[in-house]
């Protein structure tokens, strides 16, 4: 398994996007974050790629970026914290790092999600992926894969370009 420290940073620019969907470019952190997931999960699902690396972890919520949520606080330049809820962003995403296939399915999750409640999105969060994955562990991208619709010939698609990662837990 692959371990991460830093930041992707197409991880911090998508971040940024999402922020930028809302007014002043202010959203709380639980629903910036299960965006990104819900995003990046059916990106996955549809195209066989992650839109960063290593993808999310399991938290009581729902799924959080595994690096950016405890570096939140790191990237001040980037994006400030509002308070104990809620970020800011502060800079402009820089589009090289998100294509525009990803944008595509940024987009849609915002507008589909951008609305609900903190319930909500904890409950639609909590998909198979996130019940099969530990507390406090990196979530499997098969898994992901499979709670965003992937088919098999997908996952195997998955698998043959993720060859390094080895997960077993599956939906």
């Amino acid at each position: 398994m692959k371990y991460y420290n830093i930041i992707d940073d197409a991880e911090k620019h998508i971040a940024l996007y999402v922020l930028s969907k809302f007014p002043n470019k202010v959203c709380d952190k639980h629903k910036l974050f299960k965006i990104m997931y819900l995003a990046y999960r059916d990106y996955l699902a549809a195209s066989g790629k992650q839109m960063f690396e290593p993808g999310f972890k399991k938290l009581e919520y729902g799924p959080v970026p595994f690096n950016l949520y405890p570096k939140l606080h790191t990237i001040k330049e980037d994006i400030r914290i509002v308070n104990k809820y809620s970020v800011q962003a502060l800079s402009e995403p820089d589009l090289d790092y998100i294509a525009e296939a990803e944008r595509e399915f940024l987009d849609r999750a915002t507008e589909e999600y951008k609305d609900k409640s903190f319930a909500e999105l904890t409950a639609i969060s909590h998909d198979c992926a996130w019940d099969s994955a530990s507390s406090n562990h990196q979530m499997d991208i098969y898994s992901i894969a499979q709670a965003g619709g992937a088919d098999e010939d997908m996952i195997e698609y998955i698998r043959f370009h993720n060859e390094d990662i080895i997960f077993g837990a599956e939906c």
